[in-house]
């Protein structure tokens, strides 16, 4: 509209331009022509300054508008690219507010599984279960963002989330096992509340499940374009004591990953858990499993180093094959109960419909090496063990992808003429 009110009067001024050089070439007019023009010229000025004055007005309504929209520096808003510079001599910058559909990601998973348990001196247990998570995380800025999770499963356990179909389609207890809030400034995250593991991690030191409550502080810095390095710093309060002294765990890892060419990466970390477990009024059985415990409290003191180191092979297929080693020593610990390790192979991928990735694993584990609370369930046996596993994933479109799991285990100092347990999982996975 603009556009067209500036183009009118760029013509009439034109036009009356025109007109004043036409009676300027022409022969003399008479008084009656004369006398015509004239008013044929001030009417033209007088419809010119009634478009000037519309014009006006509409851009007064514009500014208006883009002042109601605008927001101060310091305001949460959707940050521009950073390679982008403001205006120097803007005190404000106008933006459009961020659409809410940008600002909140949702996502979850759905699992079903059968499993079968068998060997041993036990009787066979067949059972089915299921798993669905729900996640939710809102943008504030482009450097705070809130969200939670959403999970089935008891809520006293940290390390599942599974629900196990029995007790006459008794209805699933669901639960809030994330609320966070989190900052990123520059290369540094800061989050607090309860949130996903900062850690790298395998199964046998943490399990998948386990999101700890406290704060953690995140730290990374790329290298150069083929190598990255930071820390990771974590408190853990696990359980208060409104009398005495609480139990709580304070951690840290360093880690780095390098590139070498397109096809070779190197990827490690060294982790130090460091637990106070001092108030246990909130622990029950699952929470103490495995773990030497009497008394009413732990026998070994939990200081946990932790190392991982993985390298990956990828060329340009769809079968990059890992290979990658944990190592953990209990320095709490007495010398022969203090240490397990686990080397895992992979081979492919699940980037891809189509895609299948098989792994085999060998673990050893010494019943007080880990902190079995948060340790893996995988198996019946949390600690003290040695194991074997293979698996095979096969991705389907849509988001759903087939699991085989299979775990041959016992204790490490089992005894008996047939001491090895087996336990074979199938499982449908489907993700949004």
């Amino acid at each position: 509209m603009i556009r067209w009110a500036l183009i009118c009067g760029v013509g009439l001024s034109a036009l009356c331009g025109a007109d004043v050089a036409g009676a300027r070439d022409a022969p003399a007019a008479t008084a009656g022509e004369l006398a015509e023009l004239k008013a044929a010229l001030a009417d033209l000025r007088a419809r010119q300054q009634e478009l000037d004055g519309q014009l006006a007005h509409v851009a007064d309504r514009i500014a208006a508008i883009q002042g109601e929209a605008s927001v101060p520096e310091a305001m949460p808003h959707r940050a521009r690219p950073d390679n982008v510079a403001a205006a120097p001599s803007a005190p404000v910058r106008m933006v459009a507010a961020p659409s809410s559909a940008s600002a909140l990601d949702v996502s979850g998973d759905l699992r079903l599984r059968y499993e079968s348990n068998f060997g041993g001196e036990a009787r066979g247990r067949d059972r089915s279960s299921v798993r669905a998570r729900l996640r939710a995380e809102y943008r504030l800025s482009p450097k705070v963002r809130v969200g939670a999770q959403l999970v089935t499963g008891d809520p006293d356990d940290p390390n599942s989330v599974d629900v196990t179909l029995s007790s006459f389609a008794d209805d699933f207890q669901v639960s809030l096992d994330r609320v966070y809030a989190a900052a990123q400034l520059g290369d540094v995250t800061i989050v607090g509340g309860k949130f996903a593991l900062p850690f790298a991690r395998t199964d046998m030191v943490w399990d998948g499940d386990v999101s700890p409550q406290g704060a953690a502080i995140s730290w990374r810095r790329k290298a150069d374009a083929d190598g990255a390095f930071g820390a990771h710093a974590l408190f853990f309060p696990i359980d208060e004591d409104v009398g005495g002294a609480d139990s709580r765990m304070l951690g840290g890892q360093v880690f780095a990953r390098q590139s070498f060419g397109e096809a070779i990466r190197l990827d490690a970390s060294l982790g130090y858990y460091d637990y106070r477990l001092r108030a246990l009024a909130s622990a029950d059985a699952g929470d103490i499993r495995g773990n030497r415990f009497g008394g009413g409290r732990y026998l070994s003191d939990f200081d946990l180093v932790d190392a991982i180191v993985g390298l990956t092979y990828a060329p340009a297929s769809r079968w990059p094959v890992t290979l990658r080693g944990n190592y953990v020593v209990n320095r709490g610990a007495p010398a022969d109960l203090d240490t397990g390790y686990a080397v895992q192979l992979v081979a492919g991928t699940q980037a891809a419909p189509g895609d299948i990735r098989v792994s085999y694993g060998y673990s050893r584990v010494e019943q007080d090496a880990v902190f079995a609370a948060f340790s893996h369930d995988n198996t019946v046996i949390s600690t003290g063990y040695v194991q074997h596993d293979l698996g095979l994933d096969y991705r389907l479109p849509h988001g759903l992808a087939l699991n085989l799991s299979y775990y041959r285990f016992r204790p490490i100092d089992a005894a008996g003429p047939n001491p090895w347990l087996n336990r074979l999982r199938l499982a449908a996975l489907f993700s949004f």
